[in-house]
């Protein structure tokens, strides 16, 4: 259902490596996709927005890559609610993408960000290698 044209897009890489190597459960932020746009202009309309959190570098590790830990609790970075909600009200961005399981973070019970972004006809994509 997802037309092939609205794939090929412009891509805004938003580099939070250094955050997600101190926790491992962060999520990428508002004030995150500010500081790319005061780097590198507001975002194109139309983009896809990845999250760069390093984790592609722990991909031969399923343990650190999933960060499963003893209660069976997921530790990897994800987008926040609160980030993706900014993007669908404020920007035309059509696709999020992470270097990581899932658009949510590891610890979500809720997956908010699965249901607000993907039921409003937008697309993501997940385990993306090489966004460093």
């Amino acid at each position: 259902k997802i037309p092939a044209d609205t794939l090929v897009v412009p891509l805004a890489v938003v580099d939070v490596a250094q955050k997600a190597a101190q926790n491992p459960d962060y999520m990428l932020s508002g004030d995150d996709l500010a500081t790319w746009e005061k780097q590198h202009g507001r975002l194109p309309d139309n983009c896809c927005v990845a999250m760069n959190s390093g984790w592609a570098r722990h991909v031969g590790d399923a343990a650190k890559y999933t960060g499963k830990d003893a209660a069976g609790v997921f530790h990897f970075p994800g987008v926040s609610p609160e980030a993706a909600q900014w993007l669908m009200k404020e920007r035309t961005v059509l696709g999020l993408a992470v270097d990581t399981l899932s658009l949510d973070v590891g610890t979500s019970k809720d997956f908010k960000v699965h249901y607000s972004w993907l039921p409003s006809g937008r697309w993501g994509l997940e385990n993306v290698a090489q966004l460093d």
